[in-house]
């Protein structure tokens, strides 16, 4: 193999990587992008009452592991819920932003069974548009870093 075509294949590798790379949110009440090997983000919704009248704290999280419930081909998002708190996991490049935060808990709501207090959650979450207070400019960290980084 010539020299040149030993380059063009590393830069190949590289740009294929590259392209590949996927993305979570991470932080809390607040937004920076992590590279990860796998696309399995999370993010938490927990109010400190039953009623709408504080902030939330809002955890964005990378799962690092894969989860049998989640897979491109089947369930894109699972969320699960305690009294005043709301946790849902996803898969694919960035899917914990806020636009996808909007549209998994929007489907939640969709569900028949949803519980009361998950929807009061919710209702509260998206009427009082908290995910753009997360990723507003001051919370948002626009520079990619490694997983390595978050510990």
């Amino acid at each position: 193999m010539s020299c040149t075509s030993t380059l063009l294949l590393l830069l190949s590798l590289a740009l294929n990587r590259a392209v590949t790379a996927v993305q979570c949110f991470v932080g809390t009440n607040s937004a920076r992008k992590i590279s990860v090997e796998e696309p399995y983000c999370s993010f938490s919704i927990t109010y400190k009452n039953d009623h709408c009248d504080s902030r939330p704290e809002v955890v964005l999280t990378d799962h690092g592991n894969p989860i049998s419930d989640l897979s491109p081909f089947g369930v894109e998002s699972l969320c699960y819920h305690t009294d005043n708190s709301v946790t849902c996991l996803c898969f694919g490049h960035l899917c914990n932003d806020q636009f996808n935060q909007k549209e998994i808990l929007a489907m939640e709501l969709l569900k028949p069974s949803s519980d009361p207090r998950l929807r009061r959650i919710i209702v509260c979450y998206l009427l009082n548009n908290h995910a753009h207070d997360v990723f507003s400019a001051k919370n948002f960290e626009v520079t990619a870093s490694t997983q390595e980084d978050v510990g």
